[in-house]
This record gives C-alpha cells, structure tokens and sequence, in this order.
C-alpha cells in the first residue's frame, strides 16, 4: 500500500555552520589587516598637526602679491588727469556776413573750387547752322592806388590773343593796406563776351587778361597795374553745325548728368578740403557749362556737361569765435572750437547765389541756425608740462593760469605717490565735456 506522509517526516536541510574565526589560522597578512584602530589614530593626529601651516602659507602669499604690486607699481606709474573744459551750447540763429577781404571783426572766407565732366548719348531730330560768341566772366585788379573807370566794350586780351570785351563799365577801385601793412588790389567783376564766334574763345578757368588799349595809347603805368583773371572757364564759343535734341530729352540727360556730377564733386569737397577748415551745409554754388555735342552715329548725339562747385570755407577757429562773439554775452575772444560743425545749417539770404559764379564776389550773406557746442581751447601739451614734477595739491594753482578749464581732477600711480610724475610724457589728459 501507499506510503502516507505528513509534515513531521519531512525533515528540513541542515544548516553548515560557519567556522569560528578563532579557528582560522593567524598567518602574517591576517595581523597586517585586523589591526585598524591605530590607522584611524594616525590620520587624525595628523589632520590635528597640519592646522596651522596654511596660515602661513597665506600670509606668504599675501606678501608676495604686495610686493609684485609695489614692483608693478613702479614701472606703470604715472597720472591720468581729466579735465573738464569751458563749454557752451548756444542756440544760433542769426544774419552774418563774410568778407574774402576781412579786416577787424570781420568773418573772412576763402573759396575752394572743384570742376568735373561727364557725358550722355541722345537722339539727335536733326542739324543747324550755329554762330555763337563765347561768354563768361572775369575780374579785373588794380595794384595801385586810386579807382579807375573803364567804359562799355572795353578790350581785353588773353595770352594767346583773343580778345574780349565787357558788357558794362565797372569802376575798378584802388589797392588797399591790410592789418600787416601788406598791398591788397582793389577788385570788381565784369561779364565779358568774344569778338568773334567760334570755339577758339572758349578758355579754361586762370586765363590772365591785359587791357591793350593802355599799350596802344602808352599809359604804361595803368596797363601794368591793370589786369584780369577769370575764376571759372569762358564757354560757349561755337561756327558750325549744331545736333538739334529734344529739349524734354535734352533737360532730362542733362539733368541726370548733373545729379551724378554735383555728387561726385561733392564727395571730393569732403576729402580734399584743407585741415583746419570747415564746409557749411548746403554753402555749395554750381555753375554749368554745355559744351558742343558729336555725332556717335545714326541720328545719335553725345552730350557733354561741365560743372563747377564753388564753396566758402571757414577757419575753423575765426568761425567758432565770430559764433560765439555774436551769440554768447561776455564772451571775451577766448580760443574756441566747435564739436559739431554739422549741427549748423546755412542758408544765402539771396538764394540765386546757389546757381552763381561765387569767385566773382567779395562777399556773401547768409542766415545760420542750430546749436552748435562751443568748447574754450586750451593747450593740452603745455599743461602737462606744467603738472610735471608738481605736487598732488598743486593741482588747482597750475589750472589758475588755464581759464578755458573750470575743473580738473587727477589719478596718479602708485597709490602711495604725492606728485606728478617728472616726465610729462608720463601724464595722460582726458577731456570730459559735458558731464
């Protein structure tokens, strides 16, 4: 039969007893191993008897940073001193006049004259027969003293001889004395036309002129203190077939052409006007010449456009000063200078000088207005010369004797020093207007 089982005869695994660690046998890597505690012991002694060393490391490098400091020091030394100059904004808005002749408070300007060309191709509608006298306009000097009257259609002649003559008597005016006792020629302007038609009378621009008529009638005085010059070329002068255009055509090529020429010159104002001068906004005059076109082909015409620029330009020191004379009460003709000059706007009282000959005038009027910044001037250079050496507190006394200066202050390396340094070239200057 079946044997039956129940719990009680289900007997359970026995279980393996771990040896006893007295048992194990003591060899050497067990002794090496079982001892911990004095391993614990020494790294914590020793954590205990290093507490003390990083502050004297500390301090050791404190040191060393101080010192590398003081020799840094010595070799960078030196003083930055900013200064705050005199300054002044204005509104400005006012009628000045200018004079190529100044004389005492008188504004003076000079001329700059820039002159391109350029070219364009039309349809031509067809020709015509075309005599045309040659025209411009000049100025006639005198070096000695006493006016001189010369009547309509008096003759001028050029170098090369062609003559000339004027559309209306002019009195030409004696020579005159400036400030430093030198000989000024008196002037005038005159519009004169070619005896003759045809191209050989188209002169460019400096073309000398004598009056041949003194020669004739031996006043060897007058011809030799007599004489003209034309500031801009004599144009016009033309015997022989002309290219008939459409005017619409005509004026729109010329006008494009002009547009292109006028801004090309424009840009050379900028980049070749002379140092320590200034160009007003919108001061610019333009004179425009046409000259003779040619054939390029079949009922095709090759127009040709010269134009003239003309500017006054300013001193930019004689400018800042008359602006400030004119608009600042108790300015007292102290060197100034102006920060922006773009901030002022020009404008003729006679707006045709835009499109006049402006070598022909002896003067201009004009209207300014903005707001312009004016700074008092003073001479930097000598300034440190005069810090050089000094001492910190001296500051304030050398600066007595600079009055464009209301303020300065001054930084000198190292910390520890009380004077400036010996060499001026050690000792910047920065200007803070404004602030």
């Amino acid at each position: 039969m079946d044997k039956k089982w129940n719990l009680q005869d289900i007997k359970p695994p026995k279980r393996q007893s771990r040896p006893a660690r007295a048992s194990m046998p003591m060899d050497e890597t067990t002794e090496r191993v079982l001892p911990k505690e004095p391993v614990v012991e020494r790294v914590r002694s020793n954590s205990r008897g290093s507490g003390k060393k990083p502050i004297w490391v500390a301090v050791f490098i404190f040191l060393a940073i101080v010192a590398i400091g003081v020799v840094i020091s010595t070799f960078i030394g030196g003083a930055k001193v900013t200064v705050f100059p005199r300054w002044r904004e204005p509104v400005v808005n006012a009628s000045l006049e200018a004079k190529r002749q100044a004389t005492g408070g008188e504004l003076a300007y000079e001329i700059i004259t820039f002159e391109a060309e350029g070219e364009r191709q039309v349809t031509a509608t067809g020709q015509e027969q075309v005599t045309e006298q040659a025209t411009g306009e000049i100025t006639i000097y005198k070096t000695t003293s006493g006016q001189e009257r010369l009547i309509k259609n008096t003759r001028f002649e050029s170098s090369d001889g062609s003559v000339f003559r004027i559309t209306e008597s002019a009195v030409v005016p004696g020579a005159t004395t400036d400030s430093e006792g030198k000989s000024v020629p008196g002037s005038v302007t005159a519009k004169i036309f070619a005896e003759e038609a045809g191209p050989k009378y188209n002169l460019s621009a400096g073309t000398r002129f004598s009056v041949p008529g003194f020669r004739e009638n031996d006043l060897t005085d007058l011809y030799n203190a007599i004489y003209a010059e034309n500031a801009s070329a004599i144009a016009g002068g033309f015997d022989g077939p002309r290219y008939i255009v459409d005017d619409n055509e005509m004026q729109t090529a010329l006008g494009s052409l002009r547009g292109e020429l006028k801004e090309a010159l424009v840009q050379r104002v900028d980049k070749e006007k002379p140092a320590g001068f200034s160009v007003l906004q919108s001061s610019y005059t333009y004179t425009y010449t046409t000259l003779p076109g040619e054939a390029v082909g079949e009922g095709q015409v090759k127009i040709k456009e010269k134009v003239s620029l003309k500017v006054p330009l300013f001193k930019d020191d004689l400018l800042a000063a008359f602006i400030a004379k004119s608009v600042i009460p108790g300015y007292e003709n102290e060197p100034v200078r102006i920060e922006n000059v773009g901030a002022l706007s020009f404008e003729y009282v006679d707006q045709a000088m835009l499109e006049s000959d402006l070598a022909s005038k002896e003067s201009i009027s004009f209207r300014l207005t903005g707001k312009p910044r004016l700074i008092w001037v003073y001479d930097a250079e000598q300034l440190k010369k005069d810090l050089a050496g000094a001492p910190k507190t001296a500051i304030n006394t050398v600066l007595g004797g600079y009055p464009a200066i209301e303020k300065a202050t001054a930084t000198i390396r190292p910390f520890w020093a009380r004077s400036f340094p010996d060499d001026s070239a050690d000792i910047t200057i920065i200007e803070s207007v404004g602030q």
